[in-house]
């Protein structure tokens, strides 16, 4: 469930961006009662930028590498994801959990050997 205040919605990713990538480094670009700019820097060139409008419920997670984006998930038109290397394509999926956004988002990161594998 995605939370409907912005205060509410920065928390929930705050805190698991950070558990889910424990180096990362929260930078709050705009928050105010409608919206919600961050980005969450994984290391030099990589980060992804979280975007939520209160109002219109409109959610943007996007992975990007140097200046593209190269993965994300998002709710414009409906809940869908936009795959590593094809990120102009569209593949819709159920709603997901703040949680599950960062799960893939790290699997993905891992997969491609964008940040380093947790230990075990």
């Amino acid at each position: 469930m995605i939370p409907d205040s912005v205060d509410a919605f920065r928390t929930e990713v705050h805190h698991v961006a950070l558990r889910t990538f424990p180096g990362a480094q929260w930078d709050l670009q705009e928050q105010n009662q409608f919206r919600l700019k961050a980005r969450i820097l994984l290391s030099p060139g990589l980060f992804i930028d979280v975007f939520y409008a209160a109002r219109t419920r409109r959610i943007d997670f996007a992975l990007i590498q140097g200046a593209d984006r190269v993965f994300g998930i998002d709710n414009l038109n409906g809940w869908h994801r936009h795959p590593f290397g094809e990120a102009e394509q569209h593949m819709a999926i159920e709603t997901p959990t703040v949680e599950d956004i960062f799960s893939e988002i790290r699997a993905v990161t891992v997969e491609q050997g964008l940040v380093d594998a947790p230990p075990g």
